[in-house]
């Protein structure tokens, strides 16, 4: 196995020294082999696990627990939590795919008119935490948005919360808006114009909305951004299969 110092795996990494000792510190990398004089002595595994810490670092902030489940699966790399890094790696590739199709049932929904919606909306009746797997989110987050008047909040007559395909399609809208930076005063702001928008038909069925188009932008331009985490993902996927077979 080849051997490199400091300055060489900076060098391949086109990053500064100082970077390469921090990894160290915090975790995405395992500790260096020191030599007597104490300096660090690296291998060949740390290299891919540099590359992973990249590739996890490259992660884009707004979307937050992409980036945090990239970064976790080198920590557990660097821990020699082998499994723990393959089954994040796979759950992080699945978690970006669901994030993808979220998007395209919002495209799909907002491309038919208002025709038959309320039948439409009354197909399903969820739970939250039935919801909050529907759209890939936690029942944490579902309870935060309700609090900060991003959902409606129903209630069957036993006092049980249900999620109709209307509030769906609302959580998927604000994913988006997360996945994209906004702050949840902003989504709330974002939505409240959409949805008195939407609730002309014949701005809706003209596509006149304003709030739609720039909502169809949206979606394009975060669905940029999971094509993206995804190329990633699949790379880092790839580096943990081979850090694992050795």
């Amino acid at each position: 196995m080849n051997k490199y110092r400091t300055s060489q795996i900076a060098k391949i990494m086109n990053i500064h020294t100082n970077t390469v000792r921090l990894y160290e510190e915090i975790g995405l990398v395992e500790p260096a082999e020191r030599l007597i004089n104490g300096y660090r002595m690296f291998n060949d595994n740390h290299v891919l696990q540099y590359n992973l810490a990249r590739l996890a670092l490259s992660m884009d902030k707004r979307q937050k627990s992409i980036r945090k489940n990239a970064i976790l699966i080198s920590k557990h790399i660097a821990k020699k939590e082998n499994d723990d890094a393959l089954l994040l790696s796979a759950k992080l590739i699945n978690n970006i795919k669901t994030e993808k199709e979220n998007i395209m049932k919002i495209q799909n929904k907002y491309s038919h008119v208002i025709t038959g919606k309320e039948q439409q909306e009354k197909r399903i009746y969820l739970t939250r935490k039935k919801a909050a797997e529907y759209v890939n989110a936690s029942s944490d987050a579902i309870r935060n948005w309700e609090s900060k008047g991003l959902l409606q909040i129903r209630r069957r007559l036993n006092g049980y919360r249900i999620y109709i395909e209307d509030d769906i399609e609302k959580m998927r809208i604000i994913k988006v808006f997360k996945g994209l930076g906004f702050s949840l005063n902003k989504i709330k702001e974002r939505i409240d114009k959409l949805d008195e928008e939407l609730q002309n038909e014949e701005i809706y069925l003209y596509e006149q909305s304003k709030q739609y188009k720039k909502l169809m932008k949206d979606c394009d331009e975060y669905l940029v951004e999971l094509n993206k985490a995804e190329e990633t993902s699949f790379k880092m996927y790839q580096i943990v299969q081979k850090i694992i077979s050795g």
